[in-house]
């Protein structure tokens, strides 16, 4: 009885054993091609929606997206926690961490040959918190802020923003109204109004901000 069992199981691979093998074999001519033209090669199970990477929601989109374009910086393949250069070969930031500034490589290019400016990234954030962009998710940013870090103008955007402490303490200015978070508080508002940040719990803040765009 094992015996036929196995018999069967080893003549129902045999098939796809051989084209497992052909598959292989034909693989490097095919990768050597792809190299010569520059074709990127991907294995999707399904085909990608959109390739709009403030649009896209499917993780074929996302290894398509990966492949295809660069931010200012990479994480590193060894410690997600850190960061390589990418776009910008150099950052630097004031002493709250409120303003970064980074350069761009002199080689970056679009795939036309135009060269990268900084206005292509304003551009972009600018388009992540506008209304026209129609998405099916919404942002989800993790902000950090500092030990006494103070963002005295915080960016207006065409969404209603809900953050959400994960620890620490901060202050937040609505317009008039001042609101004091701490750990586990939520806090829901309409972010085209006037808002700033001030962390008030002598130690670094995490805050999970959710942008709902309607």
């Amino acid at each position: 009885m094992n015996v036929r069992l196995i018999s069967y199981l080893i003549l129902a691979a045999t098939p796809l054993f051989f084209s497992l093998t052909k598959l292989t074999a034909a693989t490097p001519p095919a990768l050597e091609e792809a190299n010569r033209r520059k074709i990127l090669l991907l294995c999707e199970g399904t085909e990608p929606r959109t390739l709009d990477p403030h649009t896209s929601q499917g993780v074929p989109e996302h290894h398509i997206i990966m492949g295809l374009m660069e931010g200012l910086m990479e994480n590193d393949p060894n410690d997600q926690s850190k960061q390589l250069p990418g776009l910008a070969d150099r950052w630097e930031h004031n002493e709250d961490y409120s303003v970064w500034k980074f350069h761009l490589r002199d080689n970056a290019k679009w795939s036309n040959g135009d060269p990268v400016t900084a206005q292509d990234f304003v551009f972009s954030y600018k388009r992540i918190l506008t209304r026209s962009i129609v998405s099916q998710t919404t942002d989800i940013v993790l902000l950090e802020l500092k030990k006494n870090a103070v963002r005295r103008q915080m960016i207006s955007t065409d969404a209603f923003e809900c953050k959400y402490m994960l620890k620490g303490q901060v202050e937040y200015q609505i317009e008039k109204e001042i609101f004091v978070l701490n750990e586990g508080d939520t806090l829901f508002f309409n972010g085209r109004a006037k808002h700033r940040l001030k962390n008030t719990g002598g130690m670094e803040a995490l805050i999970l901000v959710v942008y709902l765009f309607t």
